[in-house]
């Protein structure tokens, strides 16, 4: 009788490797015992001539096999450059791929993310007032203002502890059910165990659509089940914007990591950089080079290749 036992894998931070190595020995050894049946099947007929006749059989199915995988790829070739040049012409006259639309409005949201930004680093450099927001629903602190009222993804990055089920028992019978019964346990366990692995590692999650709050002071985060959020620039340790992706990414002493996805990461990294580094951070730190640049055209940031 197959007994559960209960397993907890304690932040695991990384995962096994190699499945592209298993890959190639797994082929290695299909076209290893190719091989050896094809030999074997030559040497089981007994006479010269017959051993001939199997090599040209052979012979012969290789070169048809060849010829059909040369034919496969041809074909494929001619199909993927005739759909390239297709989608270039529809992308040129302006009709675009539903992939393609949801870039073009992605980019211009980031392009009117970063405008605001800049007018947000012009005004704090001049030591004019921002572009501000009245929000009722959040208690703000004496003198703190409000840059940027609106919603964006939301995401923390840390590990957690996960439990999974192992079971084990005793088998009578044959000695192939015996057999067969302690492989399919051993699989069952060993799938179990690298599925807990792969879910108790670091990696991003919490992924929602949230609403944030830029303020001079914090980030105000209302997320899905109503939970609400402060992000103190005073407690970050590190801000990284990544204003290609649009995307922020925001390391605390004391806290897991925040990354912050759409219209508010470009504002947010102004607002961070600024409280922690003041003026020379806006004008010098690399992640902000945006502000010291002109606005790139969407279309050259897409690309002259529309996507799929």
């Amino acid at each position: 009788m197959p007994a559960n036992r209960v397993n907890r894998v304690n932040r695991v931070n990384s995962l096994p490797t190699g499945p592209r190595a298993r890959q190639v020995v797994h082929a290695c050894v299909r076209l290893a015992l190719l091989v050896a049946s094809w030999v074997l099947l030559a040497r089981s007929l007994g006479t010269p001539e017959a051993q001939r006749q199997v090599a040209w059989s052979l012979w012969f199915l290789t070169l048809c096999a060849t010829w059909l995988v040369a034919a496969v790829l041809l074909t494929v070739s001619v199909v993927s450059l005739g759909t390239s040049v297709l989608r270039k012409a529809r992308f040129d006259r302006g009709h675009y791929s539903r992939t393609t639309r949801l870039e073009l409005e992605r980019l211009r949201d980031l392009d009117v993310s970063e405008d605001h930004a800049r007018a947000v680093a012009r005004a704090v450099l001049a030591g004019s007032p921002a572009p501000a927001v009245r929000v009722w629903d959040v208690s703000l602190e004496d003198g703190e203002r409000v840059f940027l009222d609106t919603g964006s993804g939301y995401a923390r990055f840390y590990s957690t502890d996960v439990t999974y089920y192992t079971s084990s028992g005793f088998y009578f019978g044959s000695p192939v059910f015996v057999l067969a019964g302690i492989g399919a346990q051993a699989i069952a366990n060993a799938s179990a165990r690298k599925t807990a692995v792969r879910m108790a590692a670091h990696q991003w999650r919490e992924q929602q659509w949230a609403r944030f709050i830029v303020t001079d002071r914090r980030l105000v985060v209302r997320l899905q089940d109503a939970t609400w959020l402060d992000f103190w620039y005073g407690a970050v340790q590190a801000v990284h914007p990544h204003p290609p992706t649009g995307m922020l990414f925001l390391e605390f002493r004391d806290t897991s990591p925040l990354r912050v996805e759409g219209p508010v990461a470009a504002v947010a990294a102004v607002a961070a950089v600024w409280y922690r580094h003041g003026a020379e951070g806006l004008r010098d730190h690399p992640g902000l080079s945006f502000l010291r640049s002109a606005p790139e055209p969407v279309s050259r940031r897409l690309g002259a290749q529309p996507g799929a």
